[in-house]
C-alpha cells in the first residue's frame, strides 16, 4: 500500500470518529429538548452530553487513524 491510501483510510477513520461524536451529541440534545417540552417534573437545567470515551468507537477510530498517519509518514517512498 502506499503512503496516499494510508493518508486517505487515516483521514476516513478521523472523520468518522468526529461524525459519531457529533451525532451522539445531537441526540443528547434532542433528548434534552424533548423533556423540556414535554415539561416533566425533572429535567436537567443543561443537556447531558457525552465526553470522548462514552462509546467505546470514538477513541478507537480516532487512535486508528492516528496509526494510519503515523504509518504513512514513517513509510519510505520507492523512488
Amino acid at each position: 500500500m502506499d503512503k496516499k491510501l494510508y493518508y486517505i483510510l487515516g483521514t476516513i477513520f478521523i472523520i468518522s470518529s468526529g461524525f459519531i461524536y457529533v451525532v451522539e451529541r445531537g441526540f443528547a440534545y434532542y433528548t434534552w429538548v424533548g423533556q423540556l417540552t414535554a415539561h416533566l417534573q425533572s429535567y436537567s437545567s443543561s443537556p447531558q452530553s457525552p465526553n470522548l470515551i462514552t462509546n467505546i468507537y470514538i477513541p478507537l477510530f480516532l487512535i486508528i487513524g492516528i496509526v494510519f498517519y503515523v504509518s504513512a509518514y514513517k513509510k519510505r517512498d520507492n523512488s
